[in-house]
């Protein structure tokens, strides 16, 4: 007989995976009441056990059905997926190069650094060699504090906007590999 594959259903409820709706919405009733704690009589609890089940039961009804979306949607997602995130870190890129020129310090021409002008955020990311306290010498690098971004706004928003854009890079990442998993495969 040749082994066959099929689509089940698989039902979470108590902490388990289960393969019906039932045993699912028992488990997480029984998971309920042991974290309420009662100590009732075994007609107690399997009424309560009941009565929580047919809830369960009533709100999994309220979802809507979850079919498999066909795989021409699921290119179509990540396509408008890899778009948005590309739109997103650009948009967050011309953000940080906003409050990057708008510092006071970086309208000085006379201070540039080794990457560019210099500002609030750049001194802030700076570290500095610091010789080691524990008395077997050699050096370690520190950071400066964030005192220096909290007089600057415009470098405050470019920090702020910096942190985002690493959340971003990485839903396009994401994206990226989806689109070239969908790629893979077909």
């Amino acid at each position: 007989m040749p082994v066959k594959t099929s689509i089940a259903a698989v039902f979470h409820g108590g902490r388990r995976r289960w393969l019906s709706l039932d045993a699912a919405c028992r488990a997480d009733a029984k998971q309920i009441i042991k974290q309420g704690g009662d100590d009732d009589s075994d007609q107690e609890y399997m009424a309560s056990v009941a009565r929580l089940a047919a809830v369960a039961r009533a709100e999994f009804a309220l979802l809507p059905a979850q079919s498999p979306a066909p795989p021409e949607q699921l290119a179509l997602a990540a396509c408008q997926e890899l778009v948005a995130a590309t739109a997103e870190v650009k948009r967050l890129s011309r953000l940080i190069g906003e409050g990057l020129s708008a510092c006071p310090i970086a309208r000085d021409d006379s201070e540039c650094g080794p990457k560019g002008p210099i500002t609030h955020l750049s001194l802030a990311y700076a570290s500095e060699t610091v010789d080691n306290d524990h008395g077997y010498g050699g050096t370690h690098k520190e950071w400066n504090s964030q005192h220096l971004l909290d007089d600057c706004p415009y470098c405050m928003a470019a920090h702020n906007s910096i942190q985002e854009r690493k959340v971003a890079r990485k839903r396009l990442g994401a994206a990226r590999r989806a689109v070239t998993m969908i790629g893979k495969s077909s």
